[in-house]
């Protein structure tokens, strides 16, 4: 069955539970850990290989949450240095949601788009991230990260970065980690401090690296060459 999953981030905000290490969890550590892996579907969620990233060199105006429907561009661009701090946050966020197991995504495109022209955010193997004007202001969220999947497998994923919070932030590495990981499978956390908590302000925590080295233990991936190559070249 064909499942669309949407999350959002409200606003700024540190939450103030005590974060335990993985040998301590208890009861309520267990109730979190289903919150990230699992959230409201009861079961994972996750990519059997590794997705291409596809970073929106190309402001797009935010209409609302339906994000399946898709968005239109505005006029503005990112600059170079903007979209290589994206593609460099993302990379860095990915290895840190996947306890190591993914140094790449398969491939990273930058895609321009014409002012007043329409673009899908959901496409088979690839997560579409942009810089969206007026998120914040429209819905009261920093942002957006969403899937599509089919029997718990993510075919597809789209991450949604308020405009001006991305841009002026010194928490914007945050959001998109956030977002990222909505678009590899986790959920909100509302029991334990966490990087997925819905308001932004933790950062990875100890809690957080336990619960996703838990999530990939022993799980098998399809790594392309092109991936395989490219982790070799950063670990020589």
């Amino acid at each position: 069955m064909f499942r669309l999953v949407v999350a959002a981030v409200i606003a700024l905000g540190i939450s103030d539970v005590v974060t335990r290490a993985a040998d301590e969890w208890t009861g309520a550590d267990e109730v979190a850990i289903r919150e990230l892996l699992q959230g409201t579907s009861g079961r994972r969620e996750a990519w059997a290989g590794v997705p291409e990233l596809v970073i929106l060199s190309s402001v797009m105006e935010f209409t609302g949450d339906d994000m399946a429907s898709g968005y239109v561009a505005t006029g503005e661009s990112l600059r170079a240095p903007d979209v290589a701090a994206l593609e460099l946050d993302l990379t860095s966020a990915l290895a840190s949601l996947t306890a190591g197991r993914l140094a790449a995504f398969s491939a990273v495109r930058v895609e321009p788009v014409a002012a007043g022209q329409h673009v899908r955010m959901f496409r088979r193997g690839q997560i579409v991230v942009g810089r969206f004007r007026g998120v914040q202001a429209r819905s009261g969220t920093l942002g957006y990260g969403g899937r599509t999947t089919t029997g718990g497998d993510i075919s597809s994923g789209a991450v949604i970065l308020d405009a001006d919070f991305d841009a002026r932030s010194a928490r914007r590495d945050l959001l998109r980690m956030h977002e990222l990981g909505h678009a590899l499978g986790f959920n909100h956390v509302e029991s334990r401090r966490s990087v997925m908590n819905p308001r932004v302000g933790a950062d990875l925590t100890d809690f957080d690296r336990a619960a996703i080295a838990h999530a990939f233990t022993g799980v098998s991936m399809a790594f392309p060459t092109s991936v395989i190559a490219q982790q070799a070249r950063r670990q020589n």
